[in-house]
């Protein structure tokens, strides 16, 4: 999900102004907003996920892959 995240915010200044807004530090942004590794890559950097953490995710309402796989795999009284 962060992948998506990142892709959305195609240009350097809204990657910027996002990162800013999570509360990342002005001179950790300037490396990450202007990076040209790919999405995946960037997606994975440690900066970017502790900006895009997992509670952040949730409350944008994005569902937890973990726990719909267990209870796709095992039923609904599967404890996740």
């Amino acid at each position: 999900m962060r992948l998506y995240y990142w892709k959305q915010w195609k240009q350097p200044r809204t990657r910027r102004r996002e990162l800013l807004a999570l509360g990342i530090a002005p001179g950790e942004v300037h490396k990450a907003s202007r990076s040209r590794k790919g999405y995946w890559r960037m997606s994975q950097m440690s900066l970017v996920r502790h900006a895009l953490h997992n509670r952040w995710l949730e409350e944008q309402g994005v569902p937890e892959m973990r726990a719909t796989w267990i209870k796709l795999h095992y039923g609904q009284l599967a404890r996740v």
